[in-house]
């Protein structure tokens, strides 16, 4: 019998870095409708409403080198939202928005400019 428990770790979910990953873990359950994308985008939405400031680095990562756009970009508003509620310096989070501006999605431009735009 497959099942997910009665809870998963936000940070376990951000771990997920492949469709190959998600499927092993989450095959037979009502989590493959979301597919991996997203329950990932999912997972950086509550972690940003939740100012879950110890997944900042995940999300700086996810945001630089997830292979789905949606993923990257709903990762760097949860990214630019926990740094701006949080002790992250100026330096680290120019650092991270430099990164993304090299980033081709529209998805990930539109967050920068909505952060830029604040």
């Amino acid at each position: 019998k497959h099942g997910v428990g009665v809870s998963l770790a936000l940070n376990d979910i951000l771990d997920i870095s492949s469709d190959s990953g998600f499927l092993k873990r989450f095959a037979g359950t009502p989590l493959m409708r979301a597919k991996r994308e997203g329950l990932l985008r999912n997972a950086a939405i509550v972690a940003a409403n939740m100012n879950y400031q110890p997944l900042i680095e995940r999300l700086s990562e996810r945001a630089q080198v997830d292979k789905s756009p949606i993923v990257r970009a709903h990762a760097l508003w949860s990214y630019l939202k926990l740094a701006d509620n949080g002790n992250i310096s100026r330096s680290e989070i120019d650092r991270v928005l430099n990164a993304a501006q090299r980033d081709e999605s529209e998805f990930v431009q539109s967050e920068i400019n909505a952060y830029q735009r604040k």
